[in-house]
C-alpha cells in the first residue's frame, strides 16, 4: 500500500532527524 510506504519513510526520516537533534555538538558554551 502506497500510503503505508510513505508513512514508513516519514517515520524513518523523523527518527533520523530526532536522533540528530538529540546529539548536539560537544562544543557548547
Amino acid at each position: 500500500m502506497l500510503l503505508a510506504f510513505l508513512l514508513l519513510i516519514a517515520k524513518d526520516t523523523w527518527s533520523v532527524f530526532r536522533f540528530k537533534c538529540q546529539k548536539p555538538p560537544k562544543r557548547t558554551f
